[in-house]
């Protein structure tokens, strides 16, 4: 089933159970502070002398990074979620420049 499918139908089950639907610009991995520190990860992985050449190298990889990844980063990606939100708005939902 497509993806915009299984939103709209997700977004009517909460509707019709009485929960709360707030409206959110379709893809808007600017409001995300996970797509921040995959990337931070993503590049961690690859600035490595040795790549990883797996699945599970590269899952390896991935967790020995995440462990150097300070408490502060992450505030700091989250500590900016209400520029992002203002800039989207500003946009009309659309890109961001962060």
């Amino acid at each position: 089933m497509p993806r915009h499918i299984r939103a709209v139908l997700s977004k009517k089950c909460k509707e019709n159970l009485g929960r709360d639907v707030l409206e959110w610009p379709a893809k808007s991995p600017d409001l995300n502070p996970n797509e921040y520190l995959w990337n931070l990860l993503g590049d961690c992985v690859r600035s490595r002398s040795s790549q990883p050449t797996t699945l599970k190298k590269l899952e390896e990889a991935l967790q020995e990074e995440w462990k150097t990844v300070s408490l502060n980063v992450c505030e700091k990606y989250c500590l900016t979620l209400h520029k992002r939100v203002k800039a989207v708005i500003r946009n009309k939902g659309g890109h961001i420049p962060y």
